[in-house]
């Protein structure tokens, strides 16, 4: 954007259209003197929400309060498993972002466990007993968000924060560490998140899950809240289908 960058300005310059995620992205854009800007939106939002629960899920959900931990790291496990034991009505669907730390993670867990790969074959009352789904595949993450209540998601005390969207999709609050840079929808104030401070103790994950579960009509808002978030913010990959296509007969 700057005056300065000539070679890049005149390429930018040169294009039909330049399509942004936000409002922000837009204006910036516009001030820098370009002409060809327009808000398309976030084309992730499209492509989340399409999946519906496994089938047979309900006999581990057992039709009580399900926390998604999903593509965690060790911080955020640091903060959930010691809480296993004081929210006994919880069931926790963990999955790590590394499934290599499998092994180590059931090590430490204090209540019955069950893997999803061996779900399947698993009797009707090991899935019941089990507090903890272990979800140690690839790729099952985002239907598995469909049978949760509530999301922790990983990466924000470290690398950086991972997909909240999939959560949102399935009407999910989320809760999280404090690094989202480059997620913008983590600080949307529209959007149910729930930033952890940097040193977070397991007490602070702890009064966000009770809150939730003592409150229902909390729970329920923010839940409506997620959904109607990913809802408002669909439609980019048309826009840009449409300015790019729009006259064209197909």
């Amino acid at each position: 954007l700057k005056s300065w960058n000539g070679l890049e300005r005149r390429m930018w310059a040169g294009a039909s259209h330049v399509f942004h995620q936000t409002e922000e992205s837009l204006t910036l854009w516009k001030a820098a003197k370009y002409v060809n800007g327009m808000l398309a939106g976030d084309g992730r939002f499209d492509q989340v929400g399409q999946v519906d629960a496994p089938e047979g899920i309900e006999a581990f959900t057992d039709f009580r309060p399900v926390l998604v931990a999903g593509s965690t790291w060790q911080p955020e496990e640091d903060l959930l498993l010691p809480l296993l034991m004081r929210f006994p009505e919880l069931k926790v669907i963990l999955a790590p972002h590394a499934i290599s730390r499998m092994d180590a993670i059931e090590e430490r867990l204090p209540v019955p466990r069950i893997r999803w790969s061996r779900y399947a074959e698993s009797s009707p009352e090991a899935k019941e007993e089990a507090r903890v789904l272990l979800v140690d595949t690839i790729g099952d993450l985002p239907a598995l968000y469909a049978c949760g209540n509530l999301a922790l998601v990983g990466g924000a005390f470290g690398p950086g924060l991972h997909n909240i969207l999939e959560a949102f999709a399935h009407g999910l609050p989320v809760a999280c560490g404090p690094k989202i840079e480059g997620h913008w929808e983590a600080s949307h104030p529209d959007a149910p998140v729930t930033l952890l401070p940097e040193k977070a103790q397991v007490d602070d994950l702890a009064a966000w899950i009770r809150a939730r579960l003592e409150k229902p009509s909390l729970l329920e808002s923010e839940r409506s809240q997620a959904r109607s978030f990913v809802a408002q913010h669909r439609g980019a990959s048309q826009r840009v289908w449409d300015a790019r296509f729009g006259d064209e007969k197909v």
